[in-house]
């Protein structure tokens, strides 16, 4: 970020955000839920298997959905041809822009807010679907980095408000979602690296109690007086 961060160019920095999200983990329930979606998650998408799978994503990445929604999204899950597309998605090694216009269509499915009618459609729940796609390639292909992007409200956030890549981008298309965390994902170590960095440091800037400007000046304070392992802290003592 030019005058705010200079991400790009701080790669101690990321190391010290990547190392922080390493801690975050052991030391909080995120390690306990990335042991049991560990012990759960394969790549059947039958109903009954979407709809258990669903509900742990769902509460572990807190995509605030209630069960109604979840219920809904595990059914279109369980759709057969979608089934069959994750399922091919997930074992391939590369993905195509076939791929990426077919998991655009399914990623962009909306649901009904209103119980009694399923047919309203007025809910997309965009997020939670790249993350089921993307929690299930990396854990089925036991890998640790997913070869398919994860949508984040705080990463966008920290994206859109940096110069990491020239430009603005829709990152609720998820060519476009792929095609330019892949052009950061050079830098960065790959997709789940990516995720894993911004988020920890989006939430540090844009879920803090202080201004978002405020909280610059402080990873600039920070770096600029070498306490690196004071900026880890803070992030980890972020509850």
């Amino acid at each position: 970020m030019t005058e705010k961060l200079l991400l790009a160019e701080q790669k101690e920095l990321l190391k010290s955000i990547k190392s922080a999200h390493k801690e975050l983990l052991t030391k909080t329930r995120y390690s306990l839920d990335k042991s049991l979606l560990e012990q759960h998650i394969n790549n059947s998408h039958d109903f009954e298997n979407a709809y258990f799978k669903a509900t742990l994503i769902n509460a572990f990445y807190s995509t605030r959905m209630g069960a109604d929604l979840v219920y809904q999204a595990a059914r279109h899950i369980a759709n057969i041809h979608n089934q069959n597309l994750i399922k091919q998605i997930i074992q391939k090694n590369s993905i195509d822009e076939d791929d990426l216009n077919n998991i655009n269509t399914f990623c962009h499915k909306k649901l009904s807010r209103d119980k009694l009618n399923e047919n309203r459609e007025d809910y997309n729940p965009y997020s939670f679907f790249t993350k089921y796609l993307a929690i299930h390639d990396r854990i089925v292909n036991k890998k640790e980095e997913s070869k398919l992007p994860i949508y984040d409200t705080l990463v966008e956030k920290v994206i859109n408000s940096s110069d990491l890549v020239a430009g603005r981008f829709n990152l609720r298309n998820y060519s476009s979602l792929f095609k330019t965390l892949n052009i950061i994902g050079e830098y960065y170590g790959g997709f789940s690296s990516i995720d894993n960095i911004l988020w920890t440091l989006g939430r540090f800037i844009f879920q803090n109690k202080q201004k978002k400007e405020d909280q610059i000046l402080i990873f600039k304070r920070r770096l600029s007086s070498g306490s690196i392992s004071e900026l880890v802290k803070e992030i980890i003592l972020m509850q």
